[in-house]
């Protein structure tokens, strides 16, 4: 590295006078061979390098921005104010979601039903609602609780235990089914067909329809009277279709003998109209 290089002498016989002057050599190009330093230099060393990145490297920063833009942090933040101890933002973040499903693009209805949480909050909750509820209620009592909308019930647990046990438990689950009716009216009408059909299959299937198959008079009147009440009180078209389906099944023809263990449920339910109980045949 320290020998001169061959066309060094006559460079700096070209340079006059000073050129011939003995310098270090620091491994650096000569001194009338530099270009002049520019501010631009670090943007064009920045464009030369982007320009010489090869398409696969290209494809790994798009896939790479494309999965970090999967977060969907205004879903996930107001997901996680649905849990808060307060009320009044625990409806804000409900108001939020509800905006947000109702938006005309498909492909937005499509992210919130797929890539969020959305559904399993509003079928898990339905779900822990539910079976927060006593075992046993009086019928009516359940048929005559006052109606409820989501985000407007105001309760006093100690009035409301001292009416009938369980009434808070109630309308908790019943405020709750008509945050999830309305959501589903509200909704786009992909987005809504998903959350109906979730409903029918993470809480009727599971979580009821074993409640309703169940011999124990108590447990049939009360299971059967929220029944009648969720039935009441359904409005969206979706939910509604959906409820059907889950009580009468998807099939449209004359029921066959053969074909009632299809949908054991629905032959349950007119088994229960001739019940030796007088109370549920009527509440059926």
């Amino acid at each position: 590295n320290k020998v001169r290089r061959p066309e060094a002498p006559s460079l700096a016989a070209a340079e006059g006078p000073t050129g011939g002057l003995a310098s270090p050599d620091t491994g650096q190009q000569p001194q009338g061979e530099q270009p002049p330093a520019t501010p631009e230099e670090p943007q064009a060393a920045a464009a030369a390098a982007a320009t010489s990145a090869s398409p696969a490297n290209s494809r790994t920063i798009t896939t790479n921005n494309n999965n970090s833009g999967n977060n969907y942090n205004l879903v996930t933040s107001l997901l996680n104010l649905t849990r808060s101890p307060d009320g009044r933002i625990v409806v804000k973040a409900c108001e939020g979601l509800m905006l947000l499903v109702s938006l005309p693009e498909p492909a937005a209805a499509k992210c919130l039903t797929e890539n969020t949480e959305l559904v399993g909050l509003l079928t898990d909750r339905l779900s822990a609602f539910y079976k927060a509820l006593p075992q046993s209620m009086d019928p009516l009592d359940i048929e005559t609780v006052e109606s409820v909308n989501w985000g407007l019930d105001v309760y006093n647990l100690k009035e409301d235990a001292a009416i009938f046990a369980g009434k808070r438990g109630l309308i908790s689950f019943l405020s709750w089914l008509d945050y999830c009716d309305q959501l589903i009216k509200e909704a786009h009408k992909s987005a809504a067909t998903i959350m109906a059909r979730a409903v029918r299959e993470r809480f009727f299937v599971p979580v009821m329809e074993p409640q309703l198959m169940q011999t124990s008079e108590v447990g049939i009147l009360t299971s059967t009277a929220l029944l009648n009440r969720i039935i009441r009180q359904v409005t969206s078209e979706a939910l509604l279709q959906e409820t059907v389906y889950f009580l009468l099944g998807e099939e449209r023809e004359a029921e066959t003998p053969a074909g009632a263990a299809r949908q054991p449920l629905r032959h349950r339910l007119i088994e229960h109209c001739d019940h030796l109980s007088d109370e549920v045949p009527t509440v059926t």
